[in-house]
């Protein structure tokens, strides 16, 4: 046998060992990253699935908060190939780099859902606000055997009457005939102030509406006058409204807003005015009924609006 072709067939054997050897590494190496990549796919499928699963679980948690105020959270809750857990507290420590308190104010709830799908887990931390009736406070006056009429569950009620002028002998049907508050002047201006703490404290953004039923009567020149006063941190809010020889029951209404940095806790002052007539021969004289101011926004009034959100990976 020719010695070079036992040399040449030896060469070609080894070749043959390191090819296959090549292509095993690849193949291994392929399969790997196949694996790899569908790993990769599957939980990236799997931790969008527990992202969504835990949305649902604020959706749901939102709709429960407004429905009860007192609900905590629950779960867990199987939903959509996974679960979520939900809790319900006042705690705004999570949002803290953004300023939010702990407590979060009344009308504020912070929701966190637990989304799992297979070995993923989201987390979906919102404060949320809104859900409930707007507080209203109502003063229609109509408690009997007060002098002047106090308003309906007021308290605080103050009045300043000249010496010998007798409320309970004075006119004072309101627009339904009921009693109303009065106020009469003949030397000097003569008023009724009144006021009232709100059932709890609005937190702003809010809109408060004022409104309210007046009358006043009395020579030319002569007029009345309303003063509402809302207090609370960062509330300023000071309306008055002048009105003369109106001739009859009118209705009036007004609104304005307090800021998100504010909050409004009670109507300081509810004052009705009648001011110094020119002659006293013909006083001036100033009702006022069917007061109330809807506060819009405050624990939960008005529309429900996710006001923080921020999402956690596990």
């Amino acid at each position: 046998m020719n010695p070079g072709a036992k040399g040449q067939e030896g060469f070609l054997v080894i070749a043959a060992a390191i090819l296959i050897t090549v292509l095993g590494f690849i193949a291994v190496a392929l399969t790997t990253m196949t694996a790899g990549s569908a790993r990769g796919v599957t939980e990236y499928a799997s931790g969008t699935k527990a992202f969504y699963i835990a949305e649902a679980g604020i959706e749901k948690g939102i709709y429960q908060w407004l429905a009860d105020p007192a609900y905590a959270g629950e779960g867990p809750v199987l939903f959509g190939g996974g679960e979520f857990a939900i809790v319900v507290n006042s705690d705004g420590s999570s949002f803290a780099s953004l300023g939010y308190p702990t407590p979060l104010p009344s009308g504020q709830a912070h929701l966190m859902s637990i989304g799992r799908h297979g070995n993923s887990v989201r987390t979906v931390h919102a404060i949320v606000e809104g859900g409930g009736s707007p507080i209203v406070l109502n003063g229609d006056f109509n408690s009997p055997g007060s002098c002047p009429p106090l308003p309906d569950s007021w308290t605080n009620f103050k009045q300043s009457w000249s010496k010998g002028n007798d409320c309970a002998a004075l006119p004072n049907a309101g627009p339904d005939g009921s009693t109303a508050i009065y106020a009469r002047s003949a030397k000097k201006d003569e008023r009724v102030d009144m006021k009232q703490d709100l059932p709890v404290v609005c937190p702003g953004p809010a809109t408060v509406t004022v409104t309210f039923a007046y009358r006043h009567t009395g020579q030319p020149g002569s007029s009345g006058e309303v003063e509402v006063l809302m207090k609370g941190k960062g509330v300023a809010n000071i309306y008055n409204f002048s009105f003369s020889n109106t001739g009859g029951w009118q209705t009036h209404s007004y609104q304005f807003n307090i800021g998100a940095n504010s909050n409004i806790g009670r109507v300081d002052r509810l004052q009705v005015t009648a001011k110094k007539p020119s002659s006293a021969a013909t006083p001036s004289e100033a009702w006022i009924d069917d007061f109330n101011v809807e506060i819009d926004g405050c624990g939960g009034a008005g529309p429900t609006r996710v006001i923080a959100w921020r999402e956690q990976v596990s």
